[in-house]
């Protein structure tokens, strides 16, 4: 059964297996649209996906081998809370928004999200992002920070980034953020350039406001107003 447009958080059954998944997240690669699909009713944080092409036509959009099921994700049983269904629905606005209480809150102002992975975005506009976002003054998420196939991008922001903010910014490395396997770590921004992280993991780093607290484990926070009479 075709529908208007495949969306996040639709579930579809599978004619095969009559197995509920749950659209977590809709991508393209040059003309053709993909869902990535996860188990209804399995925990957001363990369940593994799938990729299925979405085929249009003039009825509208369908994934083979499925049927639409009119029911979204707030209906479907097995997550454990609403944060985990929005870090599966969004994993970078809930990863980078919501961390833990433990992280302090590094995001007490205006940010931004970027991603480092240069596949379908040439590096020349990623790089001309984060100097726009550093010059700014904007705690900046940094994602798909580092791969085998480009493992010196990271390196490259950070010298970028060290152009704008002191070497001893904080930064949050979080990775498997949401899920049992969760770790963190606090570094300096002079530091991040070797600092270990990979596509599991979520840089934050925080502007020239930022600051770390004294404690175990210690906590960011950026105030949510400030006034800097001398910007430099």
């Amino acid at each position: 059964m075709a529908v208007k447009s495949i969306q996040l958080g639709q579930v579809w059954r599978n004619d095969a297996s009559g197995q509920n998944y749950l659209v977590t997240k809709l991508y393209n690669e040059v003309f053709t649209q993909y869902a990535m699909l996860r188990e209804a009713n399995a925990n957001a944080a363990n369940a593994g996906t799938q990729r299925v092409k979405v085929t249009k036509s003039n009825d509208g959009a369908t994934l083979a081998g499925s049927i639409h099921k009119d029911v979204y994700y707030s209906k479907v049983r097995g997550y454990k809370s609403a944060l985990a269904a929005a870090l599966l629905l969004s994993p970078l606005g809930a990863a980078a928004q919501a961390p833990p209480p433990s992280y302090g809150a590094p995001i007490g102002h205006d940010f931004c999200a970027i991603s480092l992975s240069d596949l379908l975005t040439p590096w020349p506009v990623i790089r001309t992002r984060i100097e726009a976002a550093a010059a700014a003054e904007f705690v900046i998420a940094l994602y798909n920070p580092r791969s085998a196939r480009r493992p010196a991008r990271l390196a490259e922001a950070a010298a970028i980034l060290l152009e704008h903010r002191p070497p001893e910014t904080p930064v949050v490395i979080a990775r498997n953020l949401g899920r049992a396997e969760e770790t963190r770590r606090i570094v300096r921004l002079g530091e991040l350039a070797d600092a270990e992280a990979d596509m599991l993991s979520l840089v934050l780093i925080g502007n020239r406001q930022t600051r770390m607290t004294a404690g175990d484990p210690p906590r960011l926070y950026t105030p949510r107003g400030y006034f800097d009479r001398n910007p430099r």
